[in-house]
């Protein structure tokens, strides 16, 4: 019978009892995502991929997420950043109630004003954003840049009516 080595022995012991450590997790409150490519911009404005959208989505809170129910085959939205809206019943706007517990990295609430920013630089013409030119249901300039004094009232911090052109057929994904 051959002998084993006393160094073969001497590792396959000493890697027998570091493997039997206990290890203890870290916390790093981070998510991790596996995508299946590569990814060209985490800005919302050029996020033009599907993995792109879908991270973005998860960065920057939309005013209501859409998702598909199967008991009625069609899409439901539900409140992100605006906690409950209500449509004028000739749907000539909408008025949106913002949640006030969200806030920037920097600690600084989000306000109406904040949206407001958002639709001025998605619809700007010069920036060319992925949602330039969706806008129709706005009220808009030649350019196709929104009106922002006809489109939008502030109604307080957190309470925003955006109105939209008559005969228009506006819905929650506008």
């Amino acid at each position: 019978m051959k002998k084993i080595p006393a160094a073969i022995i001497s590792i396959l012991i000493f890697s027998f009892l570091f493997s039997c450590c206990k290890r203890e997790v870290q916390n790093n409150d981070r998510v991790v995502i596996g995508i299946s490519a590569d990814i060209e911009s985490l800005n919302p404005l050029y996020s033009f991929s599907v993995n792109e959208g879908n991270i973005t989505e998860l960065l920057f809170l939309p005013l209501v997420e859409h998702n598909w129910n199967d008991k009625i085959s069609d899409l439901e939205a539900s409140p992100m950043l605006a906690k409950k809206w209500q449509w004028a019943n000739d749907s000539s706007y909408i008025i949106f109630d913002l949640r006030d517990d969200v806030k920037w990295s920097d600690g600084i609430s989000t306000t109406v004003q904040d949206v407001i920013f958002s639709f001025d630089v998605y619809s700007d013409p010069v920036v060319e954003s992925r949602l330039f030119g969706t806008f129709k249901d706005f009220y808009t300039n030649k350019d196709e840049h929104i009106n922002l004094k006809k489109t939008f009232e502030v109604l307080s911090p957190y309470k925003l009516k955006i109105n939209f052109r008559p005969n228009s057929i506006p819905d929650l994904f506008d």
